[in-house]
């Protein structure tokens, strides 16, 4: 079974738990880097895009 695309709140502590890695802060590219790293998140999740018209992904509006 597929895993579907973590909820903005789901993304709240592994958020927590990258800036922790990253000694309390990061660039939005590696702090995005190190939560896909905590939660594993596959390539189709991280495809997935936000809109039609975006060029942002959904796990990437989600975090941001």
């Amino acid at each position: 079974m597929a895993k579907s695309l973590p909820t903005f709140d789901q993304l709240l502590n592994p958020l927590i738990t990258a800036l922790r890695a990253l000694g309390g802060s990061g660039s939005i590219q590696e702090i995005y880097d190190k939560v896909v790293e905590v939660e594993r998140l596959s390539e189709q999740m991280l495809s997935q895009p936000h809109g039609d018209n975006s060029d942002q992904t959904e796990v990437a509006y989600r975090l941001a």
